[in-house]
């Protein structure tokens, strides 16, 4: 039920109309009270006077034994228009005279009662009483005055008190007056409503149709409709709010139809953006449907935009977008579809005429973006994109699944080499590669929600055998199937990578790493060293960031100095002003940094004075035939030498028989890794622990 609320057009008038009928009300009630006062008043005069003046006759009468007299000073007494009875009474209280004879003989409290006007007399103990009774709602007033009588005729004084009773009316002066109060305050009624209605219209006037069309434009602002600027004249108060409200509502238009624009575009080039795009996209898979025609997706990825972030800043970044952005419109002005879909990655939907193929449409994007030079304070740099083109057709389900499958053959590209193009399809690698990815990716959300991934760990040792033995590990992350099975980081951590979801498995694991070793301080104590694992895509995570700090500021007695974050080359390398940022931060908190997979990047030993790093972890590509070729032996030297000139310790990896790990002795690696060392395993097992029954609730994730 809707619930009705009284307006201020309305309420403001009805409080000065009740206002004033309450004043009204008030002096009705007081006057009231004083007209009837004043008519107690007369009443009373009259009623005295009266008495006073036939009492003398009546007297006169009972000594002259004269009951025409007294009859006569009766009559002259109700010729008053106002004296309504007279009775004349001796000591025993029967009537003697009365205006009426039918009462002579009765008592006086018989008389009464048959008189309305006279129960008051009734009421009375005293019947003597010089005034009975105030005047009645009747406008009647009743008095009693004693009368000086003798009892016989031979008695020469008044020996005896008779009483003469006396009724006056004055309703008719009371009635008269009342009327003449009710139509005084009518009259103020009436000026009072003219008042009351002559307000509202002033009111109306200066505020209230000012009001409605500030609120009828604050209702269509709260729409989203922006075309009604209240126009709210003035130069009170209200016309101040009016004009504020116009600024404002110009200003939320400009918000909301950038936010409108910022919903399908991009806000760095101005092009589409993912949602846009799809919605473009789904639009012509339904115009394919409809009709023959030949639309072609192409997917580009923009290789060299990490190398121009890190080595110019991410200004210049935005700078190569904005070009790589214009230039394409520029050469297809009448493309379906043109976005940024990602940080690095363009997507440009076109219509193909007969002639057209994916293939030249592919090599003359290759020559635009070859053609194409970024300079930046006086440098010149060379643009690569990676392609991945799919051809539109029936097969595809959605603009989800065409983007889908566009991603994997941008990937193949990009595994042919970088500035390679690569056209996908449905029947082809990209079907069988999007559902896979798919299907992991799906797996490792649920396994991330319903907790199913394990913290399983392996053991790393000095290769010194002189070195005190330290419990030195890093820890891995495993998954759990539906069957139990688990199942290693390779089946999934590669798809979760690919659809960014692998920084949330980091979160989880050193959210797990680090409460497992709180749980007991007997642990914590014992580590001298934990190596935790991390993407490239982690790298500057401020959730990881604020986790690990706040757990380092908690009295749990482990030494900062013990946690280590490994990050691969590559990834390193890839984002390196993050790296470099997010490695700083961390080692200020007192932590350490391991640099893992040393030795595949590209021009590795450059970055060895610009990252700050502990620990280099050799790659175990040259450390698994180590004792079967000189040339691994001679890199597995040179980055050992190097790393120890630069201060950091070394790691070997894949370190799988004890004739590897006599070599490593041989060239002073610090640290062996490996299956020939110990093979992964539950993190309570590695560690020997005797509580495990207690942390087993919380030893469950982990990544490698």
């Amino acid at each position: 039920m809707k619930s009705y609320r009284l307006q201020l057009r309305h309420v403001v008038p009805l409080l000065i109309l009740c206002a004033g009928l309450l004043i009204v009300l008030t002096a009705w009630i007081l006057e009231s009270r004083d007209i009837r006062r004043n008519a107690e008043r007369i009443a009373e005069a009259q009623l005295r006077s009266t008495a006073n003046f036939i009492a003398a006759e009546v007297e006169s009468g009972f000594r002259s034994q004269s009951e025409a007299d007294i009859q006569g000073a009766i009559e002259r007494a109700i010729a008053n228009p106002i004296v309504r009875g007279v009775f004349v009474t001796g000591p025993d209280d029967l009537v003697l005279q009365a205006d009426d004879p039918t009462f002579v003989g009765q008592s006086i409290r018989t008389a009464a009662e048959m008189q309305p006007n006279w129960q008051a007399l009734i009421e009375k103990e005293n019947i003597g009483d010089p005034l009975m009774a105030s005047l009645e709602e009747s406008g009647a007033l009743v008095g009693s005055f004693p009368l000086h009588m003798r009892t016989t005729a031979d008695d020469l004084m008044p020996n005896s008190t008779g009483s003469l009773f006396l009724l006056v009316d004055v309703s008719g002066e009371l009635a008269r007056q009342q009327r003449a109060l009710a139509q005084r305050m009518l009259r103020w009624v009436l000026v009072l409503s003219v008042l009351s209605a002559g307000f509202y219209l002033l009111l109306r006037r200066l505020l209230l149709y000012r009001i409605d069309r500030l609120v009828q434009s604050v209702r269509a602002v709260s729409k989203g409709d922006f075309e009604q600027p209240p126009d709210i004249r003035g130069h009170d108060e209200l016309g101040e709010l009016g004009r504020e409200m116009v600024a404002m509502t110009n200003r939320l238009r400009d918000h909301s139809e950038r936010l409108a624009f910022l919903s399908d575009h991009d806000a760095l080039t101005g092009l589409l953006n993912r949602h846009g795009f799809e919605t473009e996209l789904s639009r012509s898979l339904k115009a394919l449907r409809r009709r023959q025609g030949r639309f072609v997706l192409t997917l580009m990825d923009v290789d060299s935009l990490r190398v121009i972030n890190d080595t110019q800043g991410h200004e210049a970044g935005d700078e190569l977008l904005n070009l790589i952005g214009q230039k394409l419109g520029d050469e297809y002005p009448d493309r379906v579809a043109l976005a940024r879909v990602g940080g690095d990655e363009f997507a440009l939907l076109l219509e193909m005429s007969d002639a057209d193929s994916p293939e030249k449409i592919a090599q003359n994007l290759q020559r635009l973006i070859a053609d194409l030079r970024f300079e930046r304070d006086g440098e010149r740099f060379g643009v690569q994109v990676s392609m991945g083109l799919l051809e539109l057709t029936e097969d595809v389900e959605s603009a989800a699944s065409a983007l889908g499958y566009a991603d994997a053959a941008c990937y193949h590209a990009k595994e042919s080499g970088r500035g390679s193009y690569c056209v996908g399809g449905t029947d082809v690698f990209s079907n069988d590669r999007v559902r896979g990815d798919m299907k992991w990716v799906s797996r490792v959300q649920t396994a991330l929600d319903e907790d199913q991934l394990r913290l399983y760990a392996q053991r790393i040792i000095p290769v010194d055998p002189n070195a005190p033995r330290s419990l030195h590990f890093e820890v891995l992350v495993r998954m759990i199937d539906n069957h139990g099975a688990v199942l290693p980081p390779g089946k999934f951590l590669e798809a979760a990578e690919r659809y960014n979801l692998v920084n949330k498995v980091d979160r989880w694991v050193v959210r797990k790493a680090l409460t497992w070793i709180e749980s007991d301080p007997r642990v914590s104590a014992s580590i001298t060293s934990c190596s935790i694992n991390l993407s490239g895509m982690s790298l500057g995570d401020e959730e990881i960031l604020d986790e690990v700090q706040s757990w380092l500021s908690r009295p749990h007695g482990f030494d900062a100095s013990a946690l280590c974050f490994e990050v691969t080359e590559t990834a390193a390398i890839h984002n390196f002003a993050h790296a470099n940022e997010f490695v700083d931060r961390l080692r200020r908190l007192g932590c350490r940094f391991a640099l893992d997979d040393f030795g595949t990047g590209l021009s590795s030993f450059a970055y060895f004075k610009r990252l700050p790093v502990d620990l280099v972890k050799i790659d175990g590509v040259f450390v698994r035939d180590l004792a079967n070729d000189r040339a691994d032996y001679a890199i597995v030297s040179a980055i050992n030498d190097i790393a120890h000139q630069s201060g950091m310790k070394t790691v070997a990896e894949f370190v799988e028989n004890d004739k590897t790990l006599k070599l490593l002795r041989e060239i002073g690696v610090d640290f062996a890794q490996g299956y020939g060392i110990a093979r992964p395993a539950p993190l309570d097992e590695v560690i020997g622990s005797t509580d495990r029954r207690r942390r087993s609730s919380i030893s469950r994730g982990g990544r490698s």
